[in-house]
């Protein structure tokens, strides 16, 4: 019951940028499997991951996942789910009787709430069918921050016909700023798994997107800067959450909302903005001519003003800013801080200009700077490091890595190319460090690990990364 509730209790946690939706074996009217759901899944499996140290119970996991990235880069996003459930029961024992609980989801559509109607729109969701059969008497329920109903119980055999809608008011007398609601998944009113859902009360929500519209037809008109381009990004995503747009994960909405206020006087002023020591995490986006390279800031403490040794991490194909830093039991950052690193993950590739636009906004010890990459950003990673191998003292290619060619650059980068025994990428792993061989590399180390898959091979070899990162730029 622990993991159940665990799986819950993450319900607003964040998730993988997934291709478009396809049919599973659901009814299109009774299936709401979408990027964000499919990370609630991904999260509890890498939590089960972090917890269980045995090897066996980690490779029988691994084994269910093997199709796991086809299946992602399908869209068939409901079976993604049942394949991340699958493999959490090979780590933690889940009864068999109760794991028609897994696929059961809250969703909500709308996470800014306006104080004058405090009303929560959203679906309860049947993910996938489940395997064990669903208990007449199983419901599921909305209640407020106080355990007080908000709904009245839904019994959870309905969903298997159709998502349900839901519509609920939140009680009178809260206050405008972060609130949350509870919901339950219970058999005869016995509670069984639950989760907290985080929203944020605004006053007069509507005036205030209204206003921020209006700066933002201001903020348009400035010469580029990172100021600007990083206020009109926050500001068109909490405008999509505000029209019940999908969201990728859980973006701080409530403290962007404080920023955007704060920080146009700022941009209009042509400061710097956001500021160098603001907390983590952190989103900006850097105007590259004619676009703009959205990156995450995580990792260590800004001053603004120290060069720091940096770490730009590549997600693989399907993935976003927020994987590196979110996903593969978010390591990433956790390493980050140990080592006193500054954590950049770009959306979508590196360009040969990252790090110049990056040091206009916090210094950057350019003689120290790696790259970690996975799948496609690995193959990302190793054409980064053909194009301008002076800008990086080290390559980490994670399932996958493409191929060196010919030239001085690979001589004297140090090379770590991590692959489990069972990913579809090995073949072209084992072809990537060979051919570093073949152009003189004397620093390649290829580490293969038993039992491992395409995905998890990033949680498992991410420590081994940042010891090879602080052995290469101790040399």
């Amino acid at each position: 019951m622990r993991l159940l509730n665990t799986m819950h209790t993450q319900i607003r946690t964040s998730a993988l940028i997934l291709s478009a939706m396809v049919l599973f074996a659901l009814p299109a009217h009774a299936m709401l499997a979408d990027r964000y759901l499919v990370g609630i899944k991904l999260r509890a499996f890498e939590a089960a991951w972090e917890s269980q140290p045995n090897e066996t119970m980690r490779k029988n996991a691994a084994a269910t996942l093997e199709p796991l990235t086809f299946t992602f880069l399908s869209g068939n996003l409901s079976r993604a789910a049942q394949l991340l459930d699958q493999a959490t029961t090979k780590l933690v024992e889940i009864p068999e009787a109760d794991r028609w609980i897994q696929p059961v989801a809250v969703r909500v559509t709308q996470p800014l709430i306006d104080l004058k109607n405090r009303q929560i729109k959203g679906k309860y969701v049947l993910i996938y069918k489940p395997q064990a059969a669903i208990p007449p008497e199983g419901s599921i329920q909305l209640l407020d921050q106080t355990g007080k109903p908000l709904s009245k119980p839904i019994p959870v055999a309905d969903l298997a016909q159709a998502n349900l809608d839901f519509t609920a008011t939140l009680p009178e007398g809260i206050q405008a700023g972060p609130y949350k609601i509870n919901y339950q998944i219970a058999i005869s009113g016995n509670k069984l798994a639950g989760g907290a859902i985080s929203l944020f009360i605004v006053n007069d929500l509507g005036n205030k997107l209204e206003s921020l519209g209006q700066k933002a037809e201001s903020v348009r008109k400035l010469p580029p800067s990172i100021g600007r381009s990083t206020w009109l990004l926050l500001q068109g995503r909490v405008n999509q959450a505000a029209q019940g747009k999908d969201q990728e994960t859980d973006y701080p909405l409530a403290r962007w909302l404080t920023d955007l206020d704060q920080g146009f006087d700022q941009v209009c002023a042509g400061k710097m903005w956001p500021a160098p020591d603001s907390p983590s995490p952190l989103w900006l986006a850097l105007p590259m001519g004619q676009t703009d390279k959205v990156i995450r800031i995580e990792g260590a403490n800004r001053d603004g003003k120290t060069p720091l040794t940096c770490v730009v991490a590549l997600h693989g194909a399907g993935g976003s800013e927020n994987l590196f830093c979110e996903g593969h039991g978010a390591l990433a950052p956790k390493l980050a801080v140990k080592n006193g690193w500054l954590l950049a993950s770009p959306l979508n590739g590196p360009t040969d200009d990252l790090l110049d636009k990056l040091a206009t906004w916090h210094p950057i010890d350019k003689s120290r700077v790696v790259t970690v990459g996975h799948s496609m950003g690995a193959a990302n990673a190793t054409a980064w490091a053909a194009r301008k191998p002076e800008q990086l003292r080290a390559v980490a290619a994670l399932g996958g890595g493409g191929r060196a060619g010919k030239g001085e650059p690979w001589k004297k980068l140090p090379y770590f190319i991590g692959i489990g025994d069972k990913d579809f990428a090995l073949k072209g792993a084992k072809a990537l460090a060979e051919s570093l061989k073949q152009a003189g590399s004397d620093s390649v180390t290829l580490k293969i690990y038993p039992g491992l898959e395409h995905l998890t091979v990033v949680q498992a070899c991410l420590d081994d990364v940042f010891a090879f990162f602080n052995k290469s730029l101790d040399k």
